[in-house]
């Protein structure tokens, strides 16, 4: 007599992931060149609130970007979206930025991150 063994649930694929780490908060927004009269009227609109990551640079990455000149520029880890380009803005901590690059922009992942440099000092 032959004895099955019914396999136990699956443990989740992700089950070390994080979610806490999305800690701070981030408001991306889309400029909006609409003009109903012909004139360049540019608005701004929120086009996505997201949590965020902080991705730490490492003192050595720091030191050279110092020696580089861009020692104003950050790094979060977002969840995917759709449509988020380099024409954008982000505000964090009442601070406005200009988005630099967008790294793995694929829809195939899960996260995705934004670089970004303060647009005053």
């Amino acid at each position: 007599m032959e004895v099955l063994i019914m396999p136990r649930f699956k443990k989740r694929q992700y089950t070390t992931e994080k979610v806490g780490q999305l800690d701070k908060r981030l408001i991306i927004y889309a400029t909006d060149d609409v003009s109903e009269d012909g004139w360049s009227n540019p608005t701004e609109d929120v086009y996505h609130k997201c949590w965020a990551e902080l991705i730490d640079n490492r003192s050595k990455d720091y030191e050279l970007s110092v020696q580089a000149g861009t020692s104003n520029l950050l790094q979060f880890r977002i969840r995917y979206k759709v449509g988020i380009t380099t024409d954008m803005t982000v505000e964090y901590k009442g601070n406005r930025y200009a988005i630099i690059d967008v790294l793995d922009e694929d829809s195939r992942q899960k996260y995705m991150y934004l670089v970004i440099e303060r647009k005053t000092l």
